[in-house]
């Protein structure tokens, strides 16, 4: 279960590095600076955003349908 989580959590974080070196998409709400959902490459996230990236509390789910449900500063996850 852990080694589990630690690869999700690398793989989420993965996803959102290259996220904010893209062009995600904004579906709903503020993903600026504010609480938003984001789509980018078949992952979702649904949270607070500071400066366009993740920053605060938020959900990460994978296309395989992992889930990471957290803190995130700076589009990395922390906790």
């Amino acid at each position: 279960q852990i080694t589990r989580t630690i690869d999700l959590i690398r793989e989420c974080q993965t996803a959102l590095l290259l996220s904010s070196n893209t062009y995600p998409e904004c579906v709903q709400r503020n993903c600026t600076n504010g609480q938003g959902t984001d789509v980018q490459d078949h992952f979702t996230y649904v949270g607070e955003f500071r400066n366009g990236k993740p920053n605060g509390q938020g959900t990460l789910v994978s296309p395989n349908r992992a889930k990471y449900v957290g803190e995130f500063k700076n589009a990395k996850s922390n906790g």
